[in-house]
């Protein structure tokens, strides 16, 4: 979709993108025996939540490569190709790749959802939660489809103090963020929204009017209205990405944390 671009190029897109410290990722998700024997005896389920936010991570790194490869398709064409109308297809090839980013963000917060249920180990009570009088009246009140709205609404009123619940709860604020899942949604479940600068796009809706004294006019040329420009599709999902992030970067050093509470305890019981 575009040519080679200068390493030096590369790498200074490579540095305008968030990232995990590795070695973070690394001490927090290697599984270990310690925590497999404190899990068995105290019937615990966070040995699992490790393969979970380790998911989440590499989705993460999915994402970055997806807003990397947007960046560079963007780079090439505007500042490289001799092509003509470069800009639309500089925009166009771009695209692919946020929408892309939007959807793996979608997914990293399901990742994240069962990484928090398994952590807590409360996955049992999450069950009998989502059975309840409570619950079904919550849920026709705020109709959350995803299971990541659905634990939110969980860990908020079960978990309200814990420390995973105000951090997801910051990402869920979070407006860049809130904007990327409405963008993700309208995308899966309605028509991709129109974006400024793309082609002329109709939306789904008829353009056949009918008066009430029964004039009939029809809408015809110009396209629908955009929903979005490019730049600011392209903020708000990168700013998700940074969002998301940072979520993950303190998830990691909880559960770096505990573990050191868990194997420290193991290493003095063996002493």
């Amino acid at each position: 979709m575009r040519g080679l671009l200068p390493d030096e190029k590369l790498k200074e897109i490579d540095e305008k993108l968030p990232r995990i410290d590795i070695n973070k990722v690394n001490k927090a998700t290697s599984q270990e025996l310690a925590i497999d024997e404190h899990d068995a005896f105290n019937n615990k389920t966070i040995h699992v939540s490790f393969v979970c936010i380790k998911d989440a991570c590499d989705r993460y790194d999915y994402i970055r490569m997806s807003l990397h490869e947007a960046i560079a398709c963007l780079t090439w064409y505007n500042e490289y190709s001799t092509k003509e109308h470069r800009d639309y297809t500089a925009r166009f090839c771009a695209r692919y790749y946020i929408d892309y980013a939007a959807l793996l963000l979608y997914a990293t917060a399901e990742d994240i959802a069962a990484f928090i249920i398994k952590f807590i180990s409360d996955e049992d009570n999450y069950k009998v939660f989502l059975e309840s009088p409570e619950a079904k009246k919550l849920f026709k009140e705020k109709r959350p489809y995803s299971k990541a709205a659905k634990i939110g609404i969980y860990l908020k009123l079960k978990h309200s103090d814990h420390n995973l619940t105000k951090i997801i709860f910051r990402l869920h604020d979070n407006q860049n963020w809130r904007e990327t899942i409405k963008y993700r949604n309208n995308w899966v479940h309605d028509k991709p929204p129109i974006i400024a600068g793309l082609g002329i796009e109709y939306n789904r809706n008829s353009r056949i009017n009918r008066s009430n004294n029964g004039n009939i006019s029809i809408g015809f040329g110009g396209g629908s209205k955009a929903e979005y420009t490019f730049d600011r599709l392209f903020d708000v999902v990168f700013n998700s990405s940074k969002a998301i992030c940072n979520t993950l970067s303190e998830l990691l050093d909880i559960v770096i944390a505990y573990k050191e509470i868990i194997v420290g305890q193991d290493e003095e019981k063996s002493l």
